[in-house]
């Protein structure tokens, strides 16, 4: 998750916010990708190749990680919105 805020807080934002978030990210709980993980990311990968809908590896692996851990994930990305819709990942926009 840093990863995928941290640039744009970095490039098109002031460096307080950016401050602010890691001071937020630094209270949150990482979650791996290990083995289940990438295996999860990898099913997706291939189903949205069969899809005609391949997304960014970064958001198929954030789809991985919370697959492979039942996780909710919090987003409000419209690719891995397409994603959750794709392979019945829950998801809550903010």
């Amino acid at each position: 998750m840093v990863y995928e805020v941290a640039p744009g807080l970095l490039h098109g934002r002031s460096r307080t916010q950016a401050t602010a978030f890691r001071a937020v990210a630094a209270n949150l709980i990482s979650l791996p990708l290990d083995a289940h993980a990438a295996q999860r990311a990898a099913e997706i990968r291939a189903e949205l190749k069969v899809l005609g809908r391949p997304k960014a590896h970064v958001d198929v692996m954030v789809a991985g990680i919370a697959l492979a851990g039942a996780h909710t994930l919090v987003s409000n990305d419209a690719d891995l919105e397409a994603i959750a819709d794709a392979v019945g990942l829950r998801l809550e926009r903010y």
